[in-house]
């Protein structure tokens, strides 16, 4: 039974809490002996977090970075990198639904049918960004909105 909790082809719920798992395949147990007997009976099954995967990187974007990195490959560090800023951003939305969770055997976060596309940005939505160099990097993270032209 419990291996069978772990197959995507044999248990259509099992992205659902615990509770939602007994009473759909009828198992006469509490939630905590599920557990511990998941983790007894396979190998360290338990509710773990989705793997999220990102649509594929555009054919125009893959091929100027594949292009940067073959022009860069033999650059010093001196005289080359230590003038280059890298800039990084990250667009947190609130309001959109957490990372999912899946029923799964320790190990198998990589298997397709354990990884979910991640889900559009909606709601609100605030954007953070920094930058790093080989002599520094940002004091602070900036915050700042699309909708107000103000940093904070």
């Amino acid at each position: 039974m419990c291996k069978m909790l772990c197959l995507p082809t044999r248990n259509p719920v099992r992205k659902q809490p615990y509770e939602a798992q007994i009473a759909f395949h009828k198992i006469p147990v509490k939630r905590r002996q599920l557990q511990r007997k998941l983790k007894e009976h396979t190998k360290g099954g338990r509710w773990y977090k989705c793997a999220f995967i990102n649509k594929t990187i555009r054919a125009k974007n893959h091929a100027l970075r594949e292009t940067y990195g073959q022009t860069h490959l033999y650059d010093s560090l001196f005289g080359f990198f230590d003038y280059i800023v890298y800039t990084d951003e990250a667009h947190i939305d609130p309001t959109s639904q957490a990372q999912g969770m899946v029923l799964r055997e320790q190990g198998k976060r990589d298997d397709l049918e354990n990884i979910e596309e991640r889900p559009p940005l909606k709601g609100v939505r605030f954007h953070i960004a920094a930058w790093i160099s080989w002599w520094g990097k940002a004091d602070k993270l900036e915050f700042y909105n699309n909708e107000e032209d103000v940093v904070e």
